[in-house]
């Protein structure tokens, strides 16, 4: 079983203050979420397309381990 790096590294991930429970294989998508985020003061309405990408990446993320899962039965 091969073991996959982060995306991103660890001292970018505390320069945007992610989270330790946030720093996944997605955590490179959440990084410009968080620039929008404060960009305009919060308005999601504004940040859709990151907000998007960030939420497809942890859907395909669970469906590998849902994946995964199942072959090792």
């Amino acid at each position: 079983m091969s073991t996959r790096e982060l995306p991103v590294d660890r001292e970018e991930l505390r320069r945007y203050q992610i989270s330790l429970a946030n720093r996944d294989f997605c955590s490179h998508l959440l990084i410009p979420l968080e620039k929008c985020r404060r960009e305009t003061a919060f308005s999601m309405s504004k940040c859709h397309h990151q907000l998007h990408a960030y939420e497809q990446c942890q859907y395909d993320e669970y469906q590998k381990s849902v994946k995964a899962a199942l072959t090792q039965k």
